[in-house]
């Protein structure tokens, strides 16, 4: 389920409302106290944690989320409470002087064990579309949305989701993976003889790692080399153009590998059009 275009709306509101409100300024020594006091007197009490340049929120709260047979989205009640994280996270971090570079949310409903959707977002982004230097879409496309089901006995808490602060290597490594997928569903909309599944993302020793998971719908007729030219190269312009939005240049190489045969392409970065 598309949980980015669900919550587009609200986060949109969150985001106007936030840039149109003068707000005080909040002391870096006491953000998760200043959180507690807003989010109290809206009537909700997330668990907030700080963890090296991070933020992590988590919110437990019937009518979160909802399952409809096998499926899981948003609940009725997603819309009203992101809203409220949302716009009151950025009010605090629009005006303090705490260095915050990624804020996670984790939204997770007592009727559904086990089941947590998470907001992953660099906090750079905020400023920047506060600046108008990106547009709202663009902010919008920066955010990883994903969904995780732990099985109704499992439970998860701040301290066992996140034990360290989030790195920017990794988080581009699942923006992208996300991104490249949609470029890929994109690419093949008009094409009834591939599908597309998801694709991972990855940073390990100085290597952004993707793999993309495209099929032909009928198992007796393999992609052609035609089709294999087409997801690597609109796999590689995708990876490039986000990477030089960032000008992140932290990195060696991109390898891109089809999941399904585990052919792949290993390209250098001297050999991106990153900063060129």
């Amino acid at each position: 389920m598309d949980f980015a275009r669900i919550a587009k709306t609200t986060v949109c509101c969150a985001l106007l409302l936030t840039g149109c409100s003068i707000d005080p300024t909040y002391n870096k020594s006491n953000i998760p106290e200043s959180l507690t006091n807003l989010y109290a007197e809206e009537g909700i009490s997330p668990e907030s944690k700080i963890i090296g340049d991070t933020i992590a929120i988590h919110i437990e709260k019937e009518g979160l989320l909802l399952k409809v047979g096998g499926q899981i989205g948003v609940g009725p009640e997603f819309d009203e409470i992101s809203r409220i994280l949302i716009v009151n996270l950025h009010r605090v971090l629009l005006s303090s002087d705490r260095k915050i570079n990624f804020y996670v949310m984790l939204f997770s409903d007592p009727s559904i064990p086990g089941a947590y959707l998470t907001m992953v977002r660099y906090a750079k982004d905020l400023y920047l579309t506060y600046v108008s230097r990106i547009s709202t879409e663009e902010f919008f496309d920066r955010t990883v949305y994903d969904l995780h089901y732990l099985g109704p006995q499992a439970s998860l808490s701040l301290d066992t989701y996140i034990q360290r602060q989030i790195e920017l290597s990794e988080f581009l490594s699942w923006q992208l993976a996300k991104r490249v997928q949609n470029k890929l569903v994109e690419q093949f909309k008009e094409n009834s003889d591939v599908r597309v599944g998801t694709g991972l993302g990855e940073f390990q020793d100085r290597e952004f790692r993707f793999t993309v998971n495209v099929l032909s719908q009928n198992k007796e007729e393999p992609l052609d080399d035609q089709t294999y030219e087409e997801i690597f190269d609109t796999a590689t312009s995708e990876i490039e153009e986000v990477l030089s939005s960032y000008e992140y240049q932290e990195f060696d190489t991109v390898k891109i590998i089809h999941q399904p045969t585990g052919r792949h392409m290993s390209l250098p970065k001297a050999h991106l059009n990153i900063l060129q």
